[in-house]
């Protein structure tokens, strides 16, 4: 009986393993939403560091949030740095 038991296990693997052997290497997630806004309304909120306490859902969850920001203003060499707690 634990023979049979032990069998039926390991072809119960194998047949995961052939399975699993079937699939791709990599795989692809991917999010997406509609924003009812013209890009130039966008834009700006999103390129400035700065404007990002006006939209972004993180900000609320540490309230002793310590932010710094260095490098261009907006865009390309913007930089924004941060220290708070591990939410």
């Amino acid at each position: 009986m634990l023979r049979i038991i032990a069998i039926v296990i390991v072809l119960l693997a194998g047949a995961l393993l052939a399975f699993a052997a079937t699939r791709p290497d990599t795989f692809r997630f991917e999010r997406s939403i509609v924003i009812e806004a013209a890009p130039s309304e966008v834009f700006p909120l999103v390129s400035d560091f700065r404007e990002w306490r006006a939209w972004s859902p993180w900000e609320e969850l540490d309230p002793e949030l310590k932010r710094s920001y260095s490098g261009a203003e907006r865009g390309k060499g913007a930089v924004y740095g941060w220290e708070g707690n591990d939410n």
